[in-house]
């Protein structure tokens, strides 16, 4: 996952946390770097603070939404005062005050929500290939 956020020192703990759960974390302090990365770097969710200097995270989602919509993108903010027309572009919006479970939660519920279940001919296709392979 990329995340995005001003304050280094969040972006230390929230990657050193995330990633003993597993997860391999990108940071970037600050959106452009975050865009840059993102040109570079295969990722399944994008974990964005909403207030910050130059670009903010509402506008660094509806960049990221414009390039790859299928890309989740979950607002990660202490600021209770996140307007509408932002909210309708993310996947999700997580208080910064909750707790990691909440947190946890939130990610895997837009991660988890962008996957696409495979077309049915894919799907049937994949049940019968064991079938298949026993019988050879």
């Amino acid at each position: 996952m990329l995340w995005v956020d001003d304050y280094e020192p969040g972006l230390i703990l929230y990657q050193a946390i995330f990633e003993q759960l597993g997860f391999r974390v990108l940071t970037a302090s600050e959106a452009r770097l975050g865009l840059d990365l993102l040109e570079s770097h295969r990722v399944d969710a994008v974990i964005t603070d909403y207030e910050m200097p130059g670009m903010d995270g509402g506008t660094l989602a509806r960049h990221i939404k414009n390039s790859r919509p299928e890309l989740p993108v979950l607002m990660f903010s202490g600021c209770c005062l996140i307007p509408d027309r932002v909210r309708n572009i993310v996947d999700g919006v997580c208080d910064k005050a909750g707790s990691r479970e909440e947190l946890l939660a939130a990610i895997n519920r837009v991660v988890e929500g962008s996957r696409q279940p495979a077309p049915l001919a894919v799907a049937a296709e994949a049940q019968r290939a064991p079938q298949l392979a026993g019988a050879a």
